[in-house]
């Protein structure tokens, strides 16, 4: 596979810039809001992420409540406005108020999805930034990072138990995502037959070989990142399929051979 060298110097290139604009999204946050004569919803995510919420969903539980009410000629109740709301798999914290204009305000906080996970067997979902799984929205779908292949049956919480290849899925997504050239390259982690991490990025080879999360993570990240700054952006590895990690201080491409120790010996600096 030719390497578009060009596209990773971009990359390189960018990633300044990429820093400070996301730095301001993360300040700011995003507001969705819905509103009629009876009500106004306000959707809020935490930092940069997208609403995974449609809010004609929480209309819907909303105007259901409402409804109901209506019928039994009762008072309208806010609290259990606030259960059926809360009651949402995708919402994180649901508050009801009545403002001083008497009108109705729904203030939802969603969930985070941290990881969309999508099995062998084609079935997806999220697990948020508290471990707990939660469904792929029908509204949009979140461009979190991707993780797929051999995975085991998922329950609550087990991206923070040790020794499952959730948790190790998980500390490696949370590494990457504090690397700002690695958040911005990598984009899916691949979990193959023999329960090794594999790195999909979105641009210079096809796949990286990480193996297991262990003791060498941060190392071997490092690694990669000088690779991919010295040899993949200068096109001396125009002939690599696929990047190995696993092998101590060293960065073995597809071709199987050790690239040369002035370019691949990228130790712990």
């Amino acid at each position: 596979m030719k390497i578009n060298s060009s596209r990773v110097q971009k990359l390189i290139s960018v990633i300044g810039l990429s820093i400070v604009s996301m730095v301001v999204v993360f300040a700011v946050g995003t507001i969705w809001h819905s509103s009629d004569k009876l009500y106004k919803i306000t959707v809020k995510t935490h930092d940069n992420a997208e609403n995974v919420i449609d809010v004609k969903e929480i209309e819907k539980l909303i105007n259901k409540t409402i409804k109901d009410s209506q019928l039994k000629n009762t008072k309208l109740n806010l609290t259990k406005i606030e259960t059926v709301v809360n009651a949402h798999p995708l919402v994180e914290k649901g508050e009801v108020y009545l403002d001083s204009n008497e009108k109705l305000n729904i203030v939802v906080t969603q969930k985070y999805p941290k990881l969309r996970v999508i099995d062998n067997e084609g079935i997806q979902f999220f697990i948020d930034k508290i471990g707990e799984k939660c469904p792929v929205g029908s509204h949009l779908v979140s461009r979190c990072r991707i993780l797929s292949g051999a995975l085991p049956t998922y329950m609550d919480g087990m991206v923070f138990k040790d020794s499952t290849i959730y948790q190790q899925a998980w500390a490696l997504d949370e590494m990457i995502s504090n690397n700002e050239f690695l958040e911005a390259l990598i984009e899916e982690i691949h979990v193959d037959r023999e329960q090794n991490l594999v790195l999909i990025p979105k641009m210079g080879v096809e796949r990286i070989i990480f193996g297991s999360y262990d003791d060498d993570a941060e190392i071997k990240c490092k690694r990669l990142v000088k690779f991919y700054k010295s040899v993949i952006a200068s096109q001396k590895g125009t002939h690599c399929v696929y990047l190995n990690l696993t092998a101590k201080n060293q960065v073995i491409c597809g071709t199987d051979l050790v690239v040369n120790n002035e370019l691949n010996n990228i130790s712990q600096q």
